[in-house]
Order: structure tokens, then sequence, then C-alpha cells
């Protein structure tokens, strides 16, 4: 049994070595400077999160030769997250409401009410480094840009689930680097307008209440797209994880069940691959009552661990160590919660009746 969970873990190991050294992976092609942009912020009930996004805006250094739009859409909000709007914001904006009810109907009435042809969606709950729009300006050309987002933990709950969702930010990039796109975050997603129109009477997934990013991936993948990628921290957003466990748990659902829409060989593959080595981790701790060499796969499953958590992380404090240590016990637990406890996803954006 020693034999075998070692082999898993050295896997682990080269597996993570080569999504690290994707990750990096800078693609080739030709440079532009891009000098317009629309910026689409869908919000419903946000009044309590997003003036901390309004903040960021304000305090941004913006590029004087980029032209930037502010497009405000609110999807039948029934708290002041409007009056806050106004109230707050100092850059130029509109503010628009949708015709429709759901994220996706209220990022397409952004798109069409767009003066330019990139569209940046941003999520109404998240803060941008000063110099974003500085360095947005300087990406190579590109039909999309899935665009870095960091998860930010309050409390010990936030934190362990911050853990993974920066496997899944180093996965994302490994696999669009790779060729083989499938995550994409709508938090900060840069996309061509002319193209988002072109594919949207072909998509199928309207009616789904989730999902507004990975399907818009999908679809540009299919025409062929460019899709680029980039680890730069002035790039990424950051925002909070959710500080409870039925809270996290109905967002992670909520994930898993988009994905289950749009499942792919090289998803099906990391999903058994993580069930492995889980499986392996509970051996080697029930193998620690027959023999002390179980602590060596162990060190290894934690050392690559660490490794992939420090690749998303510029600092590494002791602290997430400790973070780090509990996660491999609270992980399996986690997993078999997403997988089998009877709550339903989280549903903010769900249809509702719009009265007029």
């Amino acid at each position: 049994m020693l034999i075998i969970v070692l082999a898993i873990f050295c896997f682990q190991l080269l597996l993570s070595i080569w999504l690290i050294v994707l990750s990096k992976r800078k693609k080739a092609q030709s440079g532009f400077f891009l000098d317009q942009l629309s910026v689409i912020i869908p919000f419903r009930d946000e009044e309590k999160r997003i003036e901390q996004l309004i903040h960021s805006l304000n305090d941004l250094e913006m590029n004087t030769e980029l032209a930037t739009e502010f497009i405000f859409v609110d999807d039948h909000s029934s708290d002041q997250t409007a009056e806050i709007i106004r109230q707050k914001m100092l850059l130029p904006y509109r503010l628009i409401t949708a015709h429709e009810t759901g994220k996706k109907a209220a990022i397409h009435e952004g798109v069409k009410a767009a003066g330019y042809n990139y569209v940046l969606t941003l999520d109404a709950d998240v803060e941008l480094h000063r110099l974003f729009f500085q360095q947005l300006a300087t990406l190579p050309e590109a039909d999309m840009w899935v665009l870095p987002v960091k998860m930010k933990g309050t409390n010990l709950i936030a934190k362990l689930g911050s853990v993974d969702f920066r496997w899944i930010q180093l996965l994302t990039r490994a696999l669009i680097n790779s060729g083989h796109p499938f995550f994409a975050n709508g938090a900060n997603l840069l996309f061509s307008k002319s193209l988002y129109l072109k594919t949207a009477p072909l998509r199928t997934d309207h009616k789904e209440v989730s999902g507004d990013d990975l399907f818009l991936l999908a679809a540009f993948k299919k025409e062929g797209a460019r899709i680029n990628t980039t680890a730069d921290s002035h790039l990424s957003v950051t925002t909070a994880a959710p500080s409870s466990f039925k809270a996290l748990l109905q967002q992670r659902k909520r994930w898993a069940f988009k994905m289950n829409k749009l499942i792919t060989k090289e998803v099906v593959f990391f999903a058994a691959f993580l069930f492995i080595v889980e499986c392996g981790m509970f051996l080697s701790l029930m193998g620690l009552f027959y023999s002390a060499y179980f602590l060596i796969p162990i060190s290894i499953k934690l050392g690559v661990e660490g490794c992939l958590y420090r690749a998303e992380k510029r600092t590494f404090k002791w602290t997430d160590l400790l973070v780090l240590l509990l996660h491999q016990i609270w992980f399996p637990f986690y997993l078999l919660a997403i997988m089998f406890w009877p709550l339903p996803p989280e549903n903010k954006w769900a249809k509702k009746e719009v009265i007029h």
C-alpha cells in the first residue's frame, strides 16, 4: 500500500510541475494597444458589497490613451444599490436596467449598449488593482482574455475555500495555454463584442441560470476564437470568499452544476485524478497506524500542494502552512458535501418575476 500511495503522490508532483510551467507560459501573439473599452457591471441587490468596487474604480490610475466607458446594469434590484452608485461613483458612467431577469440577460443588455468593440465584465463585489487599466492596454490581441481573480479569506472557512480556488485559477491558465480552455470567470473577463453578438444566437444555454462565463468561453472556442490568459497581478481582481460553510457549499455546488453541462475529457481526467489523490491521502492516514513510513507520501502531498498554493500567492506566511495542513483533513469531507449534501446551489441570479 505504501508503494501505491507513493506512486500516486509522485505522479501528482510531476503533474503539478507541468501545470505550473503551463500556467506561466506566454503565447506568442502580435501586440496591440487597446484604445477603447466598455466595462459592464451587472448587479442585483449589492448594496452591502458594491462600495468596495466603486472605491477601487475611483482610485484607478486611468490610461489617458484608453477610452473607457462604465455601464452598470441593474437586474431589477430591490435595494439601494443604484442609489449608492449615483452617490459614490466619481467617474462618468451609465446606469441601465435589464429588460429580462438573470445575470446573462443583464450582461447581454450591457453588451448591446456598449459603444466599443472590446468589453470587460466585472462582478459588483470585486476590487481592482490601482494600475489595472494601465496594464490592460498592453495586452496582445485576442478575442477573449480570461483575467485572474483572487479570493481573500476573512475567517477560517473563507481561507480554506480560497485554497482550492487558487488551484482552479492555476488549472484555468494551464488549460488555456495548452490549447484546451475550459474554465473562465465572469468576474474579470475581456472579450470581443462582435464575436459575442455573432455567437449569441447559436448558444443554447440562455435558459440556464448560471454559467455566463463558461458557456461564453465554449461558444468562442467553437468559433475558433483566440483565447488567452495571464497571471499578471496588476490585472487581477479580488473578491471575498464565502465566510460560512453553507455559503461556500452553495457557491461550489453552483460551479459544479454549470461544469456538468460542459464536461470535457480534460475535466474528467482531473476530477478522476483528484478522487484518486484523496483516496491516497485517506490510505496514508490509515497507514500511519501501522507504520511511520506513511509520513513520506503525506509529506510529498503537502509539499506539492504547498507549491501549487505558492504559485498563486506572492507571499507565504506560517499561517498559510497551518491552513494547508488543515485543508488536508478538510478537503475530502468538503468534496463529499458538495456531491451529496442536499443543499440547493446558490441562486442569487435566478430568474424572478418582474412587476412593472
